[in-house]
């Protein structure tokens, strides 16, 4: 059952001869998957207990559904109320039929990629040139770093070289 209206009507007249609406709902679902579908959404609203109780809403999803965007046309939907005797059921069955390929989001900075290398090849190597001249600066700023800490380091060493000298000089004394 790949249809959602038919899906629908099945669990309106279930629920309406007053089948277990979480139990009904789970099997329902389980099937629509093993059936083939990408996707399966359904809602069911109103009081789905015995007279006198409150009303819920059950929402169970499995599978992909796409809810913004154009993609959403490419979901089947169906809305069916039932009236069992204690007052008006809401039931919406949306399902993404096996086979539906959904368009591939654009993104701007794959753009802006493509135009920047469907320049000529000369602008392509300047590029890459421009590129690694970059990258041996920043190696260049590393070994500069690295060797001013070195000399630090030696520094420190001698200063305390020294005042230890001077402390074992004054101990002499």
């Amino acid at each position: 059952m790949l249809e959602p209206r038919l899906v629908a009507r099945y669990l309106a007249n279930a629920l309406e001869r007053g089948a277990h609406a979480r139990g009904l709902l789970h099997s329902v679902l389980n099937d629509i998957m093993t059936n083939g579908a990408l996707g399966a959404e359904i809602i069911v609203t109103g009081k789905l207990a015995a007279k006198g109780a409150k009303a819920k809403q059950i929402k169970l999803r499995q599978g992909f559904i796409p809810k913004a965007g154009d993609v959403v046309k490419l979901v089947k939907e169906s809305r069916v109320t039932a009236y069992p005797k204690y007052g008006a059921i809401g039931i919406v069955v949306r399902i993404v039929k096996p086979g539906t390929v959904f368009p591939q989001p654009r993104r701007k900075e794959k753009q802006a990629k493509t135009q920047i290398v469907s320049g000529s090849a000369a602008q392509q190597q300047e590029q890459q040139q421009q590129a690694a001249e970059a990258s041996a600066e920043s190696e260049s700023a590393k070994e500069a770093k690295q060797e001013e800490k070195e000399s630090k380091t030696q520094t420190q060493q001698q200063a305390s070289g020294t005042k230890q000298q001077e402390k074992q000089e004054k101990g002499n004394k």
